[in-house]
């Protein structure tokens, strides 16, 4: 449930991050999808469900989410790379 807003949110950061179009595929491929397959679904398909406590995904997932909301704010506060 607070996987998809997360990395929405890290999308965004990356769309503004990359100078072009082969330094965000490149991201996305390598770092990107790897990680949400791995804290979504393939999770529970290739390691048993009671190897992490379900109170430490849940942390992760809102200090990874709460992480790209500071970030996001930051980039609008201080107009980093965004077309005045």
């Amino acid at each position: 449930m607070l996987v998809a807003p997360s990395f929405a949110r890290f999308g965004f950061v990356l769309g503004i991050w990359a100078d072009s179009f082969e330094k965000l595929g490149i991201i996305a491929m390598l770092i990107l999808t790897p990680l949400t397959f791995l804290v979504s679904g393939l999770r529970y398909s290739f390691y048993g469900t009671a190897d992490v406590p379900i109170a430490v995904s849940l942390g992760l997932t809102i200090g990874f989410l709460a992480l790209c909301v500071f970030v996001i704010a930051v980039i609008f506060r201080t107009g980093w790379r965004l077309r005045e």
